[in-house]
């Protein structure tokens, strides 16, 4: 059994697969958690929904700049969803696209910029991880990202 079957909370939030969704998905994870009372939780879960969205949005981005027209956008842009759950012990974190890409872990040197995502997932979260939803379900495949954040 799924333990966020029964979660008592849960909030999800559609984005387009574009670089300023990042910035939306910060604010709905910090607006949820306050809304829930877990406050303690959302410098961490905030961290987390921006790496996990970002690395959403590079999986399913088109390239079409920061701000693209309107005519540009029209069937190019892959939706992601970010959703929160609050079970009794947990919070957590998803992120779904429609690729069937893996999360992985990169090496990064001192020198580089990016490539830290989910090291901080892993630093910040009680638990990391993917999963691939059946296609027959609310979301057709992909992959869901999800890290758990323990809230006593």
């Amino acid at each position: 059994m799924n333990i966020l079957e029964n979660a008592p909370l849960v909030a999800c939030l559609a984005l387009p697969a574009l670089p300023k969704s990042v910035a939306t998905a910060r604010m709905y994870t910090r607006d949820t958690l306050k809304k829930w009372r877990l406050d303690h939780i959302v410098e961490a879960a905030e961290l987390i929904a921006s790496e996990l969205v970002t690395n959403a949005i590079k999986a399913t981005y088109s390239g079409l700049g920061d701000n693209p027209a309107y005519v540009e956008l029209h069937d190019k842009v892959r939706p992601i969803c970010l959703c929160l759950y609050r079970t009794s012990s947990s919070t957590v974190i998803e992120v779904w696209d429609e690729t069937r890409t893996p999360p992985q872990m990169r090496v990064t040197g001192d020198d580089e910029e990016g490539g830290r995502g989910l090291w901080l997932v892993e630093t910040y979260a009680k638990a990391w991880g993917f999963r691939w939803p059946r296609a027959d379900g609310p979301r057709p495949g992909g992959t869901i990202v999800w890290a758990e954040l323990a809230t006593p």
